[in-house]
């Protein structure tokens, strides 16, 4: 997981690979990644943003339990605007 900040709100980036693909059967974590591509997803995130007229720091990369956590979050708070909504 990419952690950017944007407007003081942080800004998660999943990377994430096909489970069942022989392509990718070597990577289980962040440290099987090699080195430059991690450097070319932050370079077009960065890029992206910018094109955008938005400036954004980025904090780096975190692990599996990291990005666990921040999709379980993303969730939580997609079930609860959607509760409020229905309600």
């Amino acid at each position: 997981m990419l952690d950017m900040l944007e407007e003081s709100k942080y800004d998660h980036k999943i990377l994430a690979v096909p489970e069942r693909s022989p392509r990718y059967e070597q990577m289980r974590g962040l440290d099987d990644v090699p080195p430059h591509v991690l450097t070319e997803v932050q370079h077009f995130f960065e890029i992206y943003k910018e094109l955008e007229g938005r400036s954004v720091e980025m904090k780096g990369w975190q692990g599996f339990d990291e990005a666990q956590t921040a999709i379980a979050q993303s969730r939580k708070r997609y079930q609860d605007l959607h509760e409020a909504q229905s309600a």
